[in-house]
């Protein structure tokens, strides 16, 4: 599904940045190089006639794209573009990918309401004997990684040991890690490594 959604937003911002860039001038009628101010207008005119949701940044390294272009640095403009487009996969492509995640786990979490109600029924394993705590874990991977899709495995454990630290028969942060990667592989879920950026457990 992972592939699926970033093939599919590549060939869409693909399209869209041809769209922008075929309606954006960088040299005026005498062939004369238009300055930076003049091409960022034109970008932000040919994004709006083609109903695109460009923000600020992406729209300033667009217009830089086209005027170092035009001066003849090209190497160096396809590098803009690469990243900008890189930047835009990655916003575009998580926020489709977290909203349909959190469907699927929100999902299988109904579905299989009863492990987390303390019934007797084990949540299904390649491993041998759970730890008494492996169901609340169980329960806060699925719920946080619906929040947060891209934390990695480490960082992920990390707050779990932390947060269990104080229970009876405390699983150790290996544990702990195995824990996490089973139940992502269970869920068919990719993190994005390394995650840098904040987020907090979801208990409930």
């Amino acid at each position: 599904m992972l592939a699926i959604i970033e093939s599919a937003s590549k060939r869409d911002i693909n399209f869209n940045f041809d769209r922008v860039l075929k309606n954006t001038r960088g040299r005026d009628f005498s062939g004369n190089i238009l300055d930076f101010d003049f091409v960022l207008n034109n970008i932000k005119f040919a994004a709006k006639d083609c109903s695109l949701s460009f923000n600020e940044h992406e729209l300033s390294a667009l217009s830089m794209f086209v005027f170092l272009k035009e001066q003849g640095y090209t190497s160096q403009a396809e590098d803009i573009l690469i990243i900008l487009k890189d930047g835009v996969l990655r916003k575009v492509y998580l926020d489709y990918y977290k909203s349909q995640f959190r469907r699927v786990v929100s999902s299988y979490l109904n579905s299989n309401n009863d492990v987390f109600q303390g019934t007797e029924k084990s949540v299904p394993t390649k491993r041998g004997p759970r730890n008494q705590n492996y169901k609340d874990v169980y329960r806060i991977v699925c719920l946080t990684i619906g929040e947060y899709p891209d934390v990695s495995h480490y960082s992920l454990s990390n707050k779990l040991a932390v947060h269990f630290a104080n229970h009876e028969y405390s699983p150790s942060k290996q544990t702990l890690m195995r824990w996490v990667q089973d139940i992502r592989c269970e869920l068919c879920q990719i993190p994005q490594e390394p995650y840098t950026r904040r987020f907090k457990l979801i208990t409930s």
